[in-house]
């Protein structure tokens, strides 16, 4: 992996004009929880007793905080808004050839109103503005509707892939 860029300095604005992206911090914690848990449906609908069901997604999202500090220690983690409301988050990893979207989620009330189109298009207008050659993520292959979403914000999906994630590439250096 490059070198990460100075974070600090990268501005990101979403291509809508009602969304706004500030940085995380330690009082979003709360909200990111309450993510967590709402991108996870399938969970819910697994027939768990409620106490474990709590349990497990506590556990999970312990996990996954983990292994993103772990793995990208110098990612920008950024809340996502309407006006002031919070309705997602981005974790951008930013490299100096290319950068890593390590998670972007939108409250499922908030889905298929182009919050994540518009944050997509203001993380690439800020690559294309350092001149960075791609931008990448991973996707898990069983989640059809966000591989419809990435497909349609121009990123490539490998040609055979037999694996439970996608790794994933636009390239911006066409």
């Amino acid at each position: 992996m490059a070198i990460a860029t100075d974070t600090a300095k990268i501005t990101i604005v979403p291509s809508a004009a009602h969304l706004r992206l500030r940085s995380a911090s330690e009082d979003d914690e709360p909200f990111l929880r309450g993510l967590f848990d709402a991108t996870r449906s399938q969970l819910a609908q697994a027939g768990l007793p409620v106490p474990m069901l709590e349990m497990l997604l506590a556990q999970q999202f312990q996990l996954q905080r983990s292994s993103y500090k772990t793995r990208y220690p110098d990612a920008v983690s950024l809340i996502m808004t309407n006006g002031e409301c919070p309705i997602g988050r981005l974790l951008l990893w930013c490299g100096d050839q290319s950068w890593h979207i390590v998670d972007i989620a939108v409250l499922p009330h908030h889905r298929r109103q182009g919050a994540g189109t518009a944050v997509m298009q203001g993380v690439e207008t800020a690559a294309r503005g350092r001149n960075v050659a791609a931008l990448t993520l991973a996707v898990m292959a069983e989640n059809l509707d966000a591989r419809r979403f990435y497909a349609g914000s121009g990123f490539i999906e490998p040609p055979a892939a037999a694996s439970a994630y996608l790794a994933l590439v636009k390239r911006l250096d066409d």
